[in-house]
């Protein structure tokens, strides 16, 4: 009996043994994003929850102002930042890029034309699950009276953003991504 007790005594001593031992060797970096590997992408609509980011990309597709179709069979891909992280309310100050694409039949995908542009998006101040039929936009006019209206509809924040106009790259990048994972 005492030899029973205690060979189940050692082998609980050598099951906690490797557990122990496996804890010390595990190597946690494996499984925690560094800081190099968390893109801008990925911090752009901070303040935004999937959900309303998610709807308001399905949304910008359906506007022809931002979004249209050049060819018979396109399709549109928006993607947008939300410029005043500050501001996680309607109206939101973003900047725009929809991307028309063709699927190629040996499998690439080709870019066919696009829209890059500031927009501010409203939504009534009521709860909902984010009805498209209610989102409303305004967008700057062409030309000379772009800059005009861009000072009317936006804070002084994100105007500045505006006219540095750096959100582009990080766009693309992350217009990019989602190509990639039509193919």
């Amino acid at each position: 009996m005492k030899k029973t007790i205690y060979t189940i005594i050692a082998l609980i001593i050598i099951i906690f043994g490797i557990q122990f031992f496996d804890f010390l060797m595990f190597d946690e970096s494996e499984f925690i994003e560094t800081p190099q590997e968390i893109t801008e992408i990925e911090n752009i609509n901070k303040g935004l929850n999937p959900m309303l980011i998610e709807t308001i990309e399905k949304y910008l597709i359906t506007l022809p102002e931002v979004a249209w179709q050049t060819r018979e069979g396109s399709s549109n891909i928006c993607v947008f930042e939300n410029l005043d992280l500050e501001n996680e309310l309607f109206p939101l100050s973003l900047w725009v890029y929809c991307s028309e694409y063709i699927m190629l039949e040996n499998g690439e995908v080709e870019k066919l034309s696009g829209a890059s542009l500031p927009l501010l998006l409203d939504y009534p101040n009521e709860l909902s699950f984010y009805d498209p039929e209610k989102f409303s936009f305004k967008i700057p006019r062409d030309g000379a009276l772009y800059s005009e209206d861009v000072k009317e509809m936006f804070s002084e924040e994100v105007q500045a953003k505006i006219f540095k106009h750096d959100s582009i790259d990080r766009l693309q990048i992350e217009m990019g991504e989602k190509i990639n994972l039509l193919k």
